[in-house]
């Protein structure tokens, strides 16, 4: 079964303290990379997060945006951090004595200080992580739902595209049977011309013919990339579909594809040859987004 990369999920979330909403977008990369964007309050999650999405989504660029629309009591009244205080009132007194001045420093001055006030929150964080990450598996279940719909679609398009390889393979093959013999007597022609005045044993003659038949002959690459076209249909429709393996076995049915064009000299094969690149192309496109 293939599996997209690309994938769209959302959740809203209420209760009598919080609405969250939580959206979850991914497409294709080669390796697994988050990027989350949400308010403080959910950092002291953000290992956990990045545990359960990866678990879930394997590989792929995902994209996690958490909105906290509303909350009721987050905060309670700021509270003085008397332990902060008193250690900012020691190093303003140890500098006083230093450059050896009696200049006060202003209470206001004091309570801007990073943790001289303190908010602390009124929910309880194990309520908060669960209400977090009830929203966070329903946006999951919606982008791999949407992310198993992309992949029947891809492998439909793959498999209409590996059809088209296999087919026009066919025609590669018919094209070289049919004309085999006419490159045999091309060839021997040929050599009967370029050694018309020379004296040349006719055994002689036949064995270069053949090495240059040889150089021409396509029969392995054709068997190579028939057995390639299998066993990426294999992968295509195999339980775990793995886009890794596509990608290598396109890979191979590339260099044939290559190879066979390099050694025919037959203008149709040739023609088949650019038509194969043009598949594979567009089926290497589409594997990409594999899983």
């Amino acid at each position: 079964m293939v599996v997209s990369m690309t994938g769209y999920g959302k959740s809203e979330v209420k209760t009598d303290l919080i609405t969250l909403t939580i959206e979850i977008k991914s497409v294709n990369n080669r390796y697994f990379d988050l990027n989350m964007r949400m308010p403080k309050l959910f950092y002291q999650f953000e290992d956990e997060i990045s545990k359960v999405v990866k678990n879930l989504c394997i590989r792929g660029s995902v994209n996690i945006s958490i909105d906290k629309d509303s909350f009721v009591n987050l905060d309670a009244t700021p509270k003085l951090n008397k332990e902060k205080l008193y250690q900012y009132q020691e190093i303003v007194k140890e500098l006083q004595a230093t450059v050896d001045t009696n200049r006060d420093f202003p209470l206001e001055q004091f309570l801007s200080l990073p943790n001289v006030l303190e908010n602390k929150s009124v929910v309880d964080e194990e309520s908060l992580k669960k209400v977090f990450f009830d929203g966070l598996k329903i946006a999951l279940e919606e982008l791999i739902k949407m992310r198993n719909i992309e992949g029947v679609n891809l492998q439909k398009d793959i498999e209409n595209r590996v059809d088209s390889v296999d087919n026009i393979l066919a025609e590669v093959k018919k094209n070289d049977k049919e004309f085999r013999d006419e490159y045999q007597n091309r060839y021997n022609e040929k050599m009967k011309q370029l050694v018309s005045d020379f004296s040349l044993d006719e055994n002689r003659l036949y064995q270069e013919v053949a090495i240059i038949a040889e150089k021409r002959d396509i029969t392995e690459e054709q068997v190579r990339l028939q057995s390639h076209i299998d066993l990426f249909r294999d992968y295509l429709s195999g339980e775990e579909s793995s886009g890794k393996k596509m990608n290598f076995l396109l890979q191979e049915m590339g260099r044939e594809i290559n190879t066979i064009g390099s050694k025919t000299d037959n203008v149709k094969i040739s023609h088949l040859v650019v038509d194969m690149k043009s598949e594979l192309e567009n089926i290497r496109e589409q594997v990409q987004n594999i899983l």
